[in-house]
């Protein structure tokens, strides 16, 4: 067996100085910071004549952060108090103890108005606006999409309130609501262990709190989605009221459970009006079909405008079938929804994503959802308001700052963000009263993390400039980048776009050439030897490509034929979809 020395000589000891565990965290405290998150947790939490050592907005960020960076118990706070070289002193776990205790139901309320107001900047400042949610190849555009769902949470008897499930576990039965278009997680409500699933009481309530957390201007176009568990006279009766508040379109899409009377109607519906449902990408999906079974069911008692359609597909191997659904040789799904126009195969499509809500349960799971810290109540519900607002944080940063050369990090999922962003180590150096933390440049992600980190302190300034339009707003983001990370080429690019839409053909001569060397000397180090493809489908190869166009475009206009057409035939040799993207827009 052949064996290696890479051990040989190798010794740990725990003297080390200057050195910061967990630097990419610096980014999250940092924008809690830039949005005013923090000051408005702190009046939320104020006390009359009461000043305490350690702010407690402040402790209940540093807590978001915590959680975000993976910690599951109050101990872990420890990992921040020892960066307090860079953030300053951190609070002790019986601080952090003591400021749960002190998260009253009143000053939950505050808090959730605090996480409000700073969503509603967050939102008015976001460079590409409110991202759309997609649907079958299709974005819905400025619907706003509220995917409520519960999930378990299995946990120890000494908990209170912990009871037994409906899954025969124990522990709480939680329900929440998140934002499909940004993952922001907007409002939640901590249950015991034997709540319901069709509680209507509870949806109204999640839901009353997730539409107040979204901004006044975007309540205009509302969708609520939810499984069958959703599907209630009451709620449903409470979404049709809220749909006639003036100023306000709101439109729901819930599951419903197969009855013997859907499956009467069913067994009506002629083979000719099924139509094929629609997949991911908006093409056919193999194997379904739907149909609308509203004018073939007795819908009185139910809210007017209330459509019923049901999907059927071929079941796999092993699935579990009714006895009705032997018989037939199809599993069927329904849903009611009181949308009044599109076609059948979109809108079944568009209430099937509500499945993505699975992901985002998921990830809170893997940050803070899935384990609650104390026996009391009170504290656990404080912890959970804690993890919204930790989920919201990391949201934030993929709009804010997952752009550029930060791009690589925009798919990430937490575990993977952890490793790659917020558990990177760096070095603490002082000199001419400064402290700069100092990332390896052989760390695969650290232009990235430098990259998020600017876009962050930049947020500040474009927070106070909300009225710049939204190139106004990527061109500042830009140049601040150019400006702390050189090597980023997609920075040079979108300012030498500028230039060229502004006339200065030299200035965006100047900047593409930039981003083009900025380019070839991180495809080189990469193994690139100068020739070969350089897909555009992949995201940190772009901002070469456009620096490339750009230099081509730039090269025209003042005259340098040659270049023009060297940079042109270079872009066609590296990528014929870059060329349709970027010069087949002149």
């Amino acid at each position: 067996m052949k064996r290696t020395s890479w051990s040989s000589g190798l010794s740990v000891s725990g003297d080390g100085v200057g050195v910061v565990a967990h630097a990419g965290s610096v980014g999250l405290r940092l924008l809690a910071d830039r949005t005013g998150l923090t000051g408005g947790l702190a009046a939320a939490m104020a006390r009359h004549s009461f000043t305490p050592v350690h702010d407690r907005g402040r402790v209940l960020v540093d807590v978001a952060v915590m959680i975000a960076d993976g910690g599951e118990a109050i101990a872990d706070i420890d990992v921040l108090r020892h960066q307090s070289g860079v953030l300053g002193p951190v609070a002790s776990p019986p601080t952090v103890w003591r400021t749960l205790d002190e998260v009253t139901p009143g000053r939950l309320k505050k808090i959730a108005i605090a996480r409000a107001r700073t969503r509603r900047h967050v939102w008015a400042c976001l460079p590409g606006g409110v991202p759309a949610s997609q649907v079958a190849g299709t974005d819905l555009g400025a619907t706003v999409v509220l995917d409520v769902d519960a999930t378990i949470v299995i946990t120890h008897s000494e908990k209170q309130n912990a009871a037994a499930t409906f899954k025969r576990t124990f522990g709480f039965h939680p329900l929440g609501v998140w934002c499909d278009n940004t993952q922001e997680f907007l409002a939640a409500k901590l249950r015991t262990g034997r709540a319901g699933s069709n509680t209507a009481t509870d949806h109204i309530e999640v839901l009353t709190d997730a539409i107040a957390q979204v901004p006044a201007t975007h309540r205009r176009d509302l969708l609520i989605r939810s499984d069958g568990a959703g599907a209630s006279h009451d709620l449903l009766d409470w979404l049709t009221e809220q749909g006639k508040i003036r100023g306000r379109s709101l439109e729901y899409s819930i599951g419903f459970a197969i009855t013997e009377k859907i499956r009467d109607a069913i067994k009506l519906v002629p083979k000719k009006v099924w139509t094929s449902a629609a997949d991911a990408g908006g093409g056919v999906r193999e194997g379904g079909d739907v149909a609308e079974l509203t004018g073939l069911l007795d819908l009185s008692g139910w809210p007017a405008g209330m459509r019923v359609i049901v999907r059927r597909e071929r079941p796999h191997p092993g699935a579990q079938l009714s006895l009705f659904e032997e018989t037939d040789g199809w599993r069927y799904q329904a849903f009611v929804t009181n949308t009044s126009t599109g076609q059948l195969a979109l809108l079944e499509a568009r209430h099937r994503a509500h499945a993505r809500v699975e992901d985002r349960i998921r990830h809170a799971k893997d940050s803070g959802l899935g384990r609650f810290p104390s026996r009391a109540f009170g504290i656990n519900t404080a912890w959970l308001a804690l993890t919204m607002i930790a989920a919201d944080l990391v949201a934030w940063t993929r709009l804010i700052a997952f752009t550029a050369d930060a791009e690589v990090l925009a798919t990430c999922e937490p575990k993977a963000l952890r490793y790659r962003l917020l558990h990177v180590p760096a070095r603490l150096t002082h000199g001419q009263r400064r402290r700069r933390l100092k990332i390896a440049e052989t760390w695969p992600w650290a232009a990235a993390i430098v990259a998020v980190l600017f876009f962050v302190t930049a947020f500040q300034h474009a927070h106070q400039r909300h009225h710049l339009r939204d190139f106004e707003q990527v061109l500042f983001f830009a140049v601040a980048v150019a400006a702390a990370v050189p090597a980023s080429s997609a920075a040079w690019a979108t300012l030498a776009e500028d230039a060229l839409a502004d006339g200065r053909d030299v200035e965006a001569y100047a900047y593409a050439r930039t981003g083009y060397h900025r380019g070839l000397d991180a495809l080189r180090r990469a193994g690139w030897r100068g020739q070969g493809p350089v897909p555009w489908s992949h995201e940190p190869n772009r901002g070469f490509l456009r620096a490339v166009a750009a230099l081509s475009r730039a090269a025209g206009a003042i005259g340098e034929a040659d270049e023009q057409e060297r940079c042109a035939a270079l872009l066609r040799d590296s990528s014929a979809d870059a060329v349709g993207e970027l010069l087949g827009k002149d």
